[in-house]
């Protein structure tokens, strides 16, 4: 079993984790290969600089692009989605009050 011999966790132990603790396992598995494949990125990098002419625009995302470098930048509220928020806000407001007055009434 692969996850076995990479996380270094007993075959018997495995099966008596929970689901959550499975999870966060395989997680951290994850994030260690992700570093280990970052750390061998900046490797290349530092190995290619010598042979490379001077002024030469290299950088580790163009050398080896990984799948999570392009994961997109955060989207930035506009004015207009805040308006929205705000509607929903007070129709929650008014569903909450009328649902309080029912209750009591």
């Amino acid at each position: 079993m692969l996850l076995v011999g990479r996380t270094k966790v007993p075959y018997e132990q495995l099966f008596s984790l929970s689901r959550k603790e499975l999870k966060a396992l395989v997680k951290g598995h994850e994030i260690d290969q992700r570093e280990l494949v970052e750390t061998l990125r900046v490797h290349a990098l530092i190995g290619l600089q010598p042979h490379v002419k001077k002024g030469a625009n290299i950088n580790a995302y163009k050398i080896w692009p990984l799948p999570w470098d392009n994961l997109g930048k955060p989207l930035e509220s506009t004015p207009q989605d805040f308006a929205k928020a705000k509607k929903l806000l007070e129709i929650a407001s008014k569903i909450k009050t009328n649902v309080k007055s029912k209750n009591t009434g």
